[in-house]
């Protein structure tokens, strides 16, 4: 499962969002950069929430962004800006994160303090 960022409707190939298999685990990998690149992981299990953000002009130019939360100390908030198809992505990187935890036998309720 991989994504690019967008702008309107040009694919922008400096950032990418993909879920990769990393020893069994899955992983969520934001790539960005042309010459320089800057990584940033988080282990699906730890993703705490998934939040859809979306303003009238991204609307109108089929874009939207992913903000996730997640109890990793080194990635506490990750931005998966301007993608196209970002309710689809969203939906999948959720039901993949549901069988890590179920894989992990890690529950989380509404009521977890971090």
């Amino acid at each position: 499962m991989k994504k690019r960022k967008c702008f309107l409707w040009f694919p922008i190939r400096f950032t990418t969002y993909e879920v990769v298999n990393n020893h069994e685990d899955l992983e969520l990998v934001i790539t960005k950069g042309l010459l320089s690149k800057h990584i940033e992981k988080v282990k699906l299990y730890k993703i705490n929430d998934l939040t859809f953000d979306r303003s009238f002009f991204e609307f109108f130019f089929g874009v939207a962004e992913i903000i996730v939360s997640s109890s990793d100390n080194s990635a506490k908030t990750l931005y998966i800006e301007k993608i196209r198809g970002a309710k689809e992505f969203m939906k999948e990187l959720d039901e993949l994160i549901q069988q890590e935890r179920k894989r992990v036998n890690i529950t989380y309720t509404e009521t977890n303090v971090i």
